[in-house]
């Protein structure tokens, strides 16, 4: 009986040391899985965007009236958006939804 004891010690250690070593390898695993979604959808869409600020802001140190003509741009499209004529709404053809029901109070008494 010892022998077949010892047998099963042997391969719980076994065992156990195996899925010690699995589970190792999936908390590598997992740790740097964050860390690579984090630089994909995190980090490398700021880094462009801040890329993108730095060739703005040269470009803006470069040419100064190209802030005066941005201004301009926005200026007109707001103006045109305030001085476009607005569509009349009309009502749905059975007035609004809170008028088709009738509260208990206002059905007339039974009888």
């Amino acid at each position: 009986m010892d022998a077949h004891a010892a047998q099963l010690r042997c391969q719980m250690d076994a065992t156990r040391a195996a899925m010690d070593a699995t589970r190792t390898r999936l908390e590598q695993r997992v740790s740097r899985l964050p860390a690579g979604l984090l630089e994909q959808h995190v980090r490398g869409p700021v880094r462009g965007i801040q890329e993108t600020a730095a060739r703005a802001t040269a470009w803006l140190h470069h040419d100064p009236r190209l802030i005066l003509l941005g201004g301009a741009l926005l200026g007109s499209q707001l103006h045109r958006g305030n001085s476009r004529p607005v569509r009349p709404v009309e009502p749905p053809p059975h007035g609004p939804p809170w008028h088709r029901h009738v509260s208990p109070r206002r059905r007339a008494p039974a009888g």
